[in-house]
């Protein structure tokens, strides 16, 4: 057993260096072709906002999907070992002929390959597999058709006029409001709790907390029901998190718990992971994916104000620039999507 672990850490470490060499030109293909950067200076950029990423995304949502592959039940060592075995072969395969894929289709794909071997087609969770599936054909055709626009907008803001500049203002706006409908600014979910008021008479209940979230550390665990908040009564969702809006990072907290039909004081430390409740709510993973969108979407739109008044020279030293930008945000995406492929099987 622990023989097998230590092989399945290792292959692991391997096929993260594998997925290292694999993916990297992604990100650094155009600023190198069009001589931004040099390949070396490239690869460095790439790898620094890549690890930037692990400070950021707090969420493990790629790792639980990949984790759900095969029904538990089915989950071996053997399993796991083979679909990693799987993966390894064919991102070399790939790599050696230059031929772009996708590691973590790979890694389900070897997953579920390894599963269907071992116990069959009822091993596999369907939702999972089809999601991944449905995106190897979306992936590319959205991607197209994003390019596309992105394309027209550039090319129709090079003329004069209000209309392009409209657009641009419309851009903004449009975020502004679509950033005020979507971002969580709930406490609870903030620190990670999922609360629910459902055939609850007194309390909010805990449905879950989040993995290394906050609230992980806070002794609070799924299924609790949190009366009172110090000697605060709380009822509702939003008196949760008020209550702990009195609370500042680091400080003493007791929470009144039942726990199995069993009332309990918890004495723990209200801990926010960041200085205040601000920082706590942008690099919240879910809000911190939308404001990256929106800083990517802003830049280009302040950018596309300017350009009909910009020579082709003063325009091609900008386009170099924000391949830089573009670059950088496509790292810190690639980094917190792919660092969770592993953990996701190794977690399995």
């Amino acid at each position: 057993m622990t023989v097998f672990l230590i092989v399945i850490i290792a292959l692991a470490l391997i096929f993260d260096y594998i997925n290292g060499f694999h993916d990297a030109a992604n990100s650094i293909a155009t600023v190198v072709s069009t001589k931004v950067l040099t390949p070396f200076q490239a690869v460095a950029w790439a790898a620094f906002f890549n690890f930037v990423a692990f400070f950021i995304f707090k969420d493990h949502g790629v790792a639980h999907t990949i984790a759900k592959t095969v029904k538990e039940e089915f989950i071996t060592l053997p399993v796991i070992i083979s679909g990693l075995l799987a993966a390894i072969s064919w991102n070399l395969l790939t790599w050696w002929y230059g031929i772009p894929s996708s590691s973590s289709h790979t890694l389900i794909g070897g997953f579920a390959g390894a599963a269907i071997a071992h116990a069959g087609f009822n091993s596999v969770n369907p939702e999972p597999v089809i999601k991944t599936v449905s995106f190897i054909v979306l992936a590319p055709m959205v991607g197209l058709l994003m390019a596309f626009i992105i394309s027209l907008w550039f090319i129709n803001s090079f003329r004069k006029g209000m209309a392009p500049k409209l657009v641009s203002i419309g851009v903004i706006v449009a975020m502004g409001i679509v950033l005020s409908n979507v971002l969580v600014t709930e406490t609870p979910k903030l620190l990670g709790l999922k609360t629910t008021t459902e055939n609850i008479t007194r309390g909010v209940g805990i449905e879950d907390v989040g993995f290394k979230s906050p609230a992980f550390n806070t002794k609070v665990k799924k299924g609790d029901v949190i009366t009172a908040v110090g000697d605060i009564p709380v009822n509702e969702s939003k008196e949760l998190g008020n209550a702990f809006d009195n609370f500042h990072n680091g400080e003493p907290i007791t929470l009144h718990i039942v726990r199995k039909d069993e009332p309990i004081v918890v004495q723990s430390v209200y801990e926010m992971g960041y200085k205040n409740r601000f920082w706590l709510g942008v690099f919240y993973g879910h809000n911190f994916k939308w404001l990256l969108m929106a800083l990517v979407l802003l830049v280009v739109s302040v950018f596309t104000l300017f350009l009909s008044s910009l020579n082709v020279a003063k325009s091609q030293v900008w386009f170099k620039r924000m391949q830089l930008v573009s670059s950088a945000v496509f790292s810190i995406g690639h980094g917190g999507n792919d660092a969770q492929k592993v953990m996701g099987i190794i977690t399995a």
